[in-house]
């Protein structure tokens, strides 16, 4: 998952995993400015490594030095991610940020208001692309780990965290 935002700001999430029965799974967040091709790469046990983030074609190409030895990362990232792997688009999004939930549960709403609240929830943890911002509310899209399933809905801005937060 990518956004930019209107000030070139980029932000990123990078979820991979590999196996039947015991899945291992490297994932990963990504931080940098659409005026250099250098990203900021943070695991989730905090630990960063520098990257590069370069557009090309309909997608985008990036490269890791020490991607492997990320957290996770080691079995499941393939080895030419150190000299750079191409990234295809699967869909355009129109999200000026990424955020992670903080909440045990972040419900959505139709509207930016509490008194149209949905069934459907997030849990901590999960990642958002941000459309839009409304006072303390955020219009969000979440896809699913399959890239299949998206749900749109407006969540609670205090339910979410930057990406980098500890």
């Amino acid at each position: 998952m990518l956004a930019v935002a209107q000030s070139g700001e980029i932000s990123g999430y990078y979820r991979e995993s590999q196996g039947e029965g015991v899945t291992k799974t490297c994932s990963f967040f990504l931080a940098g400015s659409a005026s250099s091709d250098q990203v900021r790469i943070i695991s989730g046990a905090g630990k960063s490594v520098p990257g590069m983030l370069m557009s090309e074609g309909d997608g985008a190409v990036l490269k890791i030095e020490k991607g492997r030895e990320l957290p996770g990362c080691g079995l499941v990232l393939i080895p030419e991610i150190a000299q750079g792997i191409t990234l295809s688009r699967t869909f355009e999004a129109n999200w000026v940020m990424l955020r992670r939930i903080a909440s045990p549960k972040a419900y959505f709403f139709r509207g930016p208001t509490a008194q149209q609240r949905l069934n459907a929830y997030l849990v901590k943890g999960d990642v958002v692309g941000v459309l839009s911002e409304s006072d303390d509310w955020l219009n969000v899209e979440y896809v699913g780990n399959s890239g299949n399933s998206r749900t749109t809905g407006w969540i609670r801005s205090k339910d979410c965290e930057d990406l980098f937060a500890p």
